[in-house]
């Protein structure tokens, strides 16, 4: 993986303004059926804004594939979120989440398909 883009995006997110009031998840409300992932996620605006980011990168790549693409997406999203969930820190989820968004970010700009 090339750590340019990485590096790039994390100086952008570092001085990105995130408001102190940012709105939890729509996920949060279900908390008793959340990951402790998502939990940590939810109870952290950082975190919740760095997770909406992911959902808007992702929900823009899932609308540009084909259903053959869109369904091996889906299936990486669930490996991906299966790992991320192994991240019992929020530093560790903050790297794992930022990691997706280039991934994702990099398939938005060239249009590349997830196996």
């Amino acid at each position: 993986m090339n750590i340019r883009p990485l590096v790039l995006y994390s100086l952008f997110l570092a001085l990105m303004p995130l408001s102190s009031k940012s709105a939890p998840r729509s996920l949060c409300v279900f908390s008793d059926k959340l990951t402790l992932t998502e939990r940590l996620i939810c109870k952290s605006n950082d975190l919740s804004a760095l997770d909406t980011e992911l959902d808007i990168v992702y929900s823009k790549v899932l609308s540009r594939l084909k259903p053959k693409e869109k369904a091996d997406l889906i299936v990486a999203q669930k490996k991906w979120q299966h790992e991320r969930d192994k991240c019992l820190q929020a530093s560790c989820i903050h790297t794992k989440i930022l990691e997706r968004i280039v991934v994702l970010d990099h398939m938005a700009q060239v249009r590349l398909t997830i196996y």
